[in-house]
């Protein structure tokens, strides 16, 4: 009688142990997308990439950050993985299923997801001409940036308004895009501002070039940022001329351009 409960005492004593070893190893994964699982490591890999874009990030952006990547994880899972993995050999990588490429390309995955939501309906936008080619390469590891500001006053009251924006784009097809504004009133007796804060938007992107002879950044994201504007996350940004240091809008706006690498 004493040898079995003695069994049974290191048999329960093997399964509490198995239990805590498994429960550690659990709270590492975030989520879990059919043979897929996304983990902290693959989280510290992404915050690394973009602590090289941008900088001081606050506890409520590393958490927004992180529901991002778990959403895009869920709708990309082996893509998403892949383009974390290459960028940290001591993470083992899946085997990733191919995306399908209607036109026999080697696209990354990014510029991929773009041409997928958008399943056949490009209209006049031509993806694979030589224009398009050119500017695709010119676009990847770009990043663009912009800066306004706006003083106005009248009877005793003055207003100012700063707003600045950037625009990341990684050679993999993604990009990030970080918007802040600032707003200051003065009238006699109070003044009133608000804060300096700064938003970041993730997304995937891809080109095109269109008969017009000018060209189209197509950008998607499901961020709520993006879906304010543009409900099915894609939004076209049309560019009408472009060189070494800068991108001009049709209407005249512009961005600097530098050349900024993701990795």
């Amino acid at each position: 009688m004493s040898t079995i409960k003695l069994t049974f005492v290191t048999l329960f004593l093997a399964c509490i142990s198995v239990a805590s070893c498994q429960t550690s190893k659990d709270n590492t994964v975030l989520a879990v997308q059919g043979n897929y699982s996304l983990t902290k490591k693959h989280f510290e890999i992404h915050m690394a990439d973009l602590n090289m874009v941008l900088e001081n990030q606050s506890k409520e952006d590393i958490e927004i950050e992180k529901l991002l990547l778990i959403e895009m994880f869920k709708e990309s899972p082996a893509e998403i993985l892949a383009s974390l993995e290459e960028r940290d050999p001591m993470v083992p990588q899946p085997d990733p299923i191919p995306a399908p490429d209607p036109n026999g390309l080697n696209l990354v995955w990014g510029h991929q997801k773009v041409r997928n939501v958008l399943n056949g309906d490009i209209g006049q936008m031509q993806f694979d001409t030589s224009r398009a080619n050119a500017f695709r390469a010119y676009v990847a590891n770009s990043l663009l940036s912009s800066k306004s500001n706006n003083t106005s006053s009248s009877y005793g009251t003055s207003n100012y308004s700063e707003s600045s924006a950037t625009i990341q784009f990684c050679a993999d097809g993604t990009f990030v895009e970080s918007t802040s504004g600032y707003i200051g009133i003065d009238v006699p007796g109070m003044s009133a501002s608000s804060d300096n804060s700064t938003d970041y938007m993730p997304g995937y992107w891809e080109v095109a070039s269109l008969p017009n002879g000018m060209m189209v950044i197509l950008l998607y994201s499901t961020h709520p940022l993006m879906l304010e504007d543009a409900p099915n996350g894609l939004l076209p940004f049309i560019v009408g001329q472009y060189g070494e240091d800068f991108v001009a809008l049709p209407n005249g706006d512009g961005y600097r351009r530098s050349i900024n690498y993701c990795n």
